[in-house]
């Protein structure tokens, strides 16, 4: 078998579609950034997200934390954060509906995640801003 695969790649005028060893392509980037933004006050699941771009659960995990620096979890937990602190900046909306509206499961779990990303609770951050 080795023997075939380095005579067709020294000799044969083919070439073999290269599959990139880091990160995602731009393509797949695109879709996925798309895919989180329209679905982001659901629940994500990985499955979900690796199904966009036809990759498996462990290796569009492996290439999303190259590209992005985080893994999805994170990163889509990041995206939610950010459009609580809009809507909390710009709307009057209780804090129990910007969580559903945000894909937090309760107000309580809202709480937690944003104090541990920006170091403030929801509340002390409408205060200040």
């Amino acid at each position: 078998t080795q023997l075939c695969i380095h005579t067709l790649r020294k000799y044969a005028k083919i070439s073999f579609r290269e599959i990139p060893k880091d990160g995602l392509s731009r393509n797949q980037k695109k879709i996925v950034l798309d895919y989180i933004a329209c679905h982001l006050d659901k629940a994500l699941k990985i499955d979900e997200l690796a199904s966009q771009v036809g990759l498996s659960a462990y290796h569009f995990a492996r290439r999303f934390k190259v590209e992005f620096g985080v893994p999805p979890h994170g990163f889509v937990l990041d995206r939610r954060v950010e459009r609580a602190k809009g809507l909390m900046g710009n709307t009057g909306d209780r804090l129990k509906s910007i969580a559903v509206d945000c894909g937090f499961s309760d107000q309580s779990h809202l709480t937690r995640v944003f104090k541990k990303r920006v170091g403030l609770t929801p509340g002390e951050f409408r205060r200040r801003s």
